[in-house]
């Protein structure tokens, strides 16, 4: 499975490319997991691997997770099994990272995080308390340091995570 090469000559994706940048390279870096995930001749750790890296960039460009229910979790085993003659231990080891629970606070805003770094990619000059006043979600009406800290402080976390990966 390839994907990513047929995406690239879409009109919308390339107009993704040129309107939103960032949220271009995350996209692509997504798909580009997946490609490489579904790759017949992988290994079971890179397989988790990719997987993993495509749920982190995927979790910055939405912020409301919809864990799957139980009953995805079965059908989605069964297809696996079935229909791609996966593995025992590799469709097992998927459904155990699908119940997985995430440890600590849930995450949230994310995507608005992305767009605050997007703009001041595009637009060094914005302060990080401009970026704050116009995406900050905390629903005061004075947005004030602590939310500039943390729109900061999560827009700093993404750039690390997105060098990591290689983004």
């Amino acid at each position: 499975m390839v994907i990513l090469p047929s995406l690239d000559s879409t009109p919308g994706f390339q107009a993704l490319a040129q309107s939103n940048p960032l949220q271009y390279r995350i996209v692509r870096a997504a798909i580009n997991r997946l490609d490489l995930a579904f790759q017949s001749s992988i290994q079971v750790s890179e397989w988790i691997r990719f997987c993993s890296e495509f749920e982190e960039l995927a979790s910055w460009l939405g912020d409301q997770p919809n864990p799957p229910s139980r009953a995805d979790i079965l059908r989605t085993y069964r297809e696996l099994k079935s229909s791609f003659s996966w593995p025992d231990d590799l469709a097992e080891r998927y459904v155990t990272e699908l119940e997985r629970k995430e440890r600590g606070r849930p995450r949230s805003n994310r995507r608005v995080v992305m767009l605050a770094l997007e703009q001041r990619e595009l637009n060094p000059t914005l302060s990080w308390m401009q970026l704050t006043i116009r995406f900050c979600a905390c629903g005061k009406d004075m947005h004030d340091m602590r939310c500039r800290e943390r729109i900061r402080q999560m827009a700093l976390n993404l750039k690390r995570t997105l060098d990591r990966l290689g983004v």
